[in-house]
């Protein structure tokens, strides 16, 4: 444990230098006497006592909000608070993983807020190092208490380094490989920390989308109502995502989210208009009450509240795009976004679009309403809605090139 407080003024030094929001805090020792009567009463293990020998808990938390927003966390309890934890659990806040330390397990780095949670769990007479998720999924670590604390701090705990620890734990997150870990650890803090760990050279070569760059569009000759563009959303809530579809999500989908998590547009020209909210990460797999939400678990069926009569043809299906023209649905398979347009009928029209063609086609006719009608089957360029809506994006961008634009 004697590299620690090196570790630590390093990171501080890295986090000034980069100018990231942060707080770090080590807590001083408890005095020996007191150290050793908890140590007793508590059954510590030689490594857990060695820690607290060394500080009486450590909290790390910072942020990131340049380009796209990450979030780094450790928060390892004072050994009053772990205390509490063994004898008192009902009445903490780690209530929910009472069974478990009834079992013996000890926790050890705590994030009760978005209930990820590092555990030592017992073995015989030594321990094994575990990261349990909100779905209390288990995953062993394979290394010692120490080298947990070594990697940690280098990262400041940026969510789910924890993941890439080695070829071994790496295997059991390969369907959650599209955090961009190997980029956010590049770019916000620094590259020579990745030699710490394991290099999946598939994933860390991996191509940056451009998706979400230009801008939205608005007629020159407008009223804006509404033109809402949220913040991007953070490695935290895609993880979050993933583990609600139980699957991995497609680069382009992530990679937007990080750069703009939802958007609300409301203009009107001449007699167009649009009027849509493009939802944020978090209401789209977790819905409006995401946010008291352990596991997230929405689906389009849920969030419109349809009849239970349309829950079998609904319930594949995840909101993007809410408007009184029709909405936006996608389904996930093997990483790959399929887009549909349901109006009033709650008959699926299938988009014939990739996820980052159907963006930039949003974007660059200012999601003028029934704009999505262009692309699916049921519209012939024959039908007076079809030609209607054409007309509306000639008349509000008269310099978009609509032939470029048809092409799907």
């Amino acid at each position: 444990m004697e590299n620690i407080l090196s570790e630590i003024k390093e990171l501080s030094a890295l986090m000034l230098k980069k100018n990231h929001t942060h707080t770090i805090r080590l807590t001083p020792p408890l005095a020996s006497s007191k150290l050793k009567k908890l140590g007793t009463e508590l059954k510590l293990n030689d490594a857990l006592l060695s820690f607290y020998q060394t500080a009486n808990g450590l909290f790390i938390s910072w942020f990131s909000d340049v380009e796209i927003l990450c979030f780094g966390k450790i928060n390892i309890p004072k050994l009053e608070t772990l205390s509490e934890y063994l004898t008192k659990v009902e009445k903490t806040d780690l209530k929910e993983y009472s069974g478990y330390i009834q079992k013996g397990y000890i926790p050890f780095d705590v994030d009760s807020i978005n209930k990820f949670v590092t555990f030592l769990k017992p073995v015989k007479e030594n321990y094994e190092i575990i990261r349990m998720s909100p779905d209390f999924s288990e995953v062993t670590l394979n290394c010692t208490l120490e080298s947990y604390l070594n990697l940690g701090i280098k990262t400041g705990g940026l969510y789910h380094w924890q993941n890439y620890i080695s070829k071994e734990v790496f295997s059991n997150y390969t369907k959650y490989t599209n955090d961009f870990f190997y980029y956010l650890v590049s770019t916000k803090l620094k590259p020579e920390i990745l030699e710490s760990f394991y290099n999946d050279a598939a994933t860390q070569t991996k191509l940056l989308p451009s998706i979400g760059g230009a801008p939205f569009k608005i007629p020159e000759k407008h009223q804006i109502i509404i033109n809402k563009e949220n913040l991007g959303c953070s490695n935290l809530e895609i993880r979050r995502a993933e583990i609600a579809l139980k699957e991995k999500l497609n680069a382009n989908f992530v990679w937007y989210h990080y750069r703009r998590n939802g958007l609300e547009v409301h203009w009107k020209s001449d007699a167009y208009f649009a009027n849509f909210q493009m939802l944020p990460i978090e209401t789209i797999f977790g819905g409006a009450l995401h946010a008291q939400e352990r596991i997230w678990d929405n689906n389009y069926f849920k969030f419109v509240k349809a009849d239970k009569s349309f829950e079998e043809k609904l319930s594949k299906f995840y909101p993007l795009i809410i408007e009184e023209a029709g909405d936006t649905v996608f389904t996930v398979e093997n990483e790959k976004i399929s887009l549909y347009f349901i109006s009033s009928s709650f008959e699926p029209q299938k988009i014939k679009l990739s996820f980052e063609t159907f963006i930039e086609k949003l974007y660059s006719c200012g999601g003028i309403s029934g704009w999505q009608n262009l692309f699916i089957d049921e519209y012939s360029k024959e039908n007076p809605l079809y030609q209607d809506i054409l007309k509306g994006i000639e008349h509000c961008f008269p310099t978009l090139d609509v032939v470029n634009f048809l092409k799907t």
